[in-house]
């Protein structure tokens, strides 16, 4: 786990396209060299809450995993001091990156279903899961969920 530096940009995110323009000037100087996931945490009042938290070396997929030790993390964090209690209006945003540039795989769509499965069970304001690689950033959005929710759009990065 790697805690990074606050963000300093402390700006309310206040819709999805926001959040999406965040987490790419997070993204702008990262060299991709392992799976990850990024937890964002987000205040009652929609800035970031603290240094944005990423687990690093993830497997390729969550196969094998439970969402409960995530889920756990994130609502410990958000009933706790500066989380705004339970039912306080915090949440947290999450994000999967990956190394590679290729098009997006059966493992990276298995984190994408995972990571929203557990965002539901966090609960709080519901931000889109995201995926980034070298050159793209995106949110996730279920097929099954496409019908109900717009598709988020992706931005190109340089490499």
């Amino acid at each position: 786990m790697s805690i990074r530096r606050p963000p300093y940009d402390q700006q309310p995110i206040d819709s999805d396209a926001a959040l999406t323009a965040r987490w790419d000037s997070y993204l702008e100087p990262e060299p991709f060299r392992f799976r990850a996931l990024w937890l964002l945490f987000i205040d009652p009042a929609g800035r970031p809450a603290g240094p944005v938290i990423t687990i690093d070396d993830v497997p390729d997929g969550p196969y094998d995993m439970s969402s409960d030790d995530l889920v756990t993390l994130c609502r410990n964090i958000l009933d706790g001091p500066g989380g705004g209690g339970p039912d306080g209006g915090g949440s947290v945003a999450l994000l999967m990156s990956r190394t590679g540039v290729g098009p997006w795989t059966v493992s990276d769509r298995a984190w994408g279903r995972f990571l929203q499965r557990a965002a539901d069970e966090i609960g709080g304001r519901q931000w889109p899961v995201h995926r980034a690689h070298r050159r793209t950033l995106e949110e996730f959005v279920l097929p099954e969920r496409a019908g109900s929710l717009a598709p988020g759009g992706s931005q190109e990065h340089a490499s």
